[in-house]
């Protein structure tokens, strides 16, 4: 072909010159055929990528080492301003990396999120990628456009999780990065830490000087979402330092109320054993009591009668724990607020009895 002077800058449909077909098919023969006969490594396909992005995407470092010989543009980005180096710090080719790194490439340049290689790497679990753009002067605090630094994402990811290595976190606190640094929702390390349930991380982040206490615009604590989604372990480590067990979101709902809507047992029990009010409505006056009794958690309603708290309490449309508990047909419950002396004859705002709404719906 080469032989009749075929013409190397020929694109398919995609913008891709015969230099990208041989890239992809990790023929590196051809590919160092193509570039002594001038085909140009520079040319782009219609995303503004290179050859050479192929090769990083694939981890073909044999080619990449080819490409940069031949004066490939190594700091040339794509549409989305993704640098070589941003491209194999995402896919976590470290020896395609240090090709980069030795031909001078700037680790530092960010795509169109104001997203960097390091927030990249650290996102995906690129340990031994992090440590390289670290000592090549990467900034570890540096944030994309939410504000979300490297240290959250990997704490948000659960890097100590993978292959059991917490190595990323710790990394980067190892240098200069504050761990109590909070997106643009005032969210926290250590509150995506404790609401995905990563425990290492959550200790290691209580190490260095992060408030247990922070919350986000919500008014939402690492307490509240760790009890939301059952992580004990988390709720237990929290309680531990210096945090209110009895915070209350923006809607004034406790982590009590959660732990008692979401059905954890053991995080009820445990909360109630430091100083929370069981008996602490939210704004539309639901109680704890009133949300374990609709969703049928019986545990946690018995466990919540052994406690201070009124089981005839009423939200703000006058519906009482016992007509919740009748209208979603737990009958254990039911049963067992009786016991606690319910009034069954109680009107809500509609004027509706328990024994008129049962006998309307035929139910129970």
């Amino acid at each position: 072909m080469l032989d009749y002077k075929a013409d190397l800058t020929i694109k398919n449909s995609n913008g891709e010159t015969p230099l990208f077909r041989a890239v992809e098919k990790n023929h590196a023969d051809i590919v160092r055929i193509l570039l002594e006969n001038n085909s140009d490594p520079n040319m782009c396909d219609y995303k503004k990528e290179s050859p050479l992005f192929k090769a990083l995407k694939m981890g073909q470092t044999n080619i990449v080492k080819l490409l940069l010989e031949y004066i490939c543009d190594a700091n040339v980005c794509n549409t989305k301003n993704e640098s070589p180096i941003f491209i194999s710090s995402k896919f976590g080719h470290v020896d395609t990396l240090k090709l980069l790194l030795e031909h001078n490439c700037d680790p530092n340049i960010c795509n169109n999120d104001n997203v960097s290689p390091l927030f990249a790497a650290s996102e995906n679990g690129h340990t031994d990628i992090v440590r390289l753009l670290i000592e090549h002067q990467c900034d570890p605090e540096k944030c994309n456009n939410d504000n979300v630094s490297p240290l959250f994402v990997a704490s948000e990811n659960g890097h100590t999780d993978i292959n059991g290595h917490i190595d990323i976190v710790r990394l980067l606190l190892e240098h200069p990065c504050d761990p109590g640094k909070c997106n643009n929702d005032n969210v926290s390390p250590l509150f995506v830490a404790s609401e995905n349930g990563h425990i290492d991380i959550v200790r290691l982040l209580l190490e260095h000087p992060c408030d247990p206490g922070k919350c986000n615009n919500d008014n939402v604590s690492p307490l509240f979402v760790a009890s939301k989604n059952g992580h004990i372990d988390i709720v237990r480590l929290l309680l531990e330092h210096p945090c209110d067990p009895g915070k209350c979101n923006n809607d004034n709902v406790s982590p009590l109320f959660v732990a008692s809507e979401n059905g954890h047992i053991d995080i009820v029990r445990l909360l109630l054993e430091h100083p929370c009010d069981p008996r602490k409505c939210n704004n539309d006056y639901v109680s704890p009591l009133f949300v374990a009794s609709k969703n049928g958690h019986i545990d946690i309603v018995r466990l919540l009668l052994e406690h201070p708290c009124d089981p005839g309490k009423c939200n703000n449309d006058n519906v009482s724990p016992l007509f919740v508990a009748s209208k979603n047909g737990h009958i254990d419950i039911v049963r067992l607020l009786l016991e606690h002396n319910c009034n069954p004859n109680m009107f809500n705002d509609r004027n509706e009895s328990l024994f008129s709404y049962c006998f309307k719906e035929g139910s129970h």
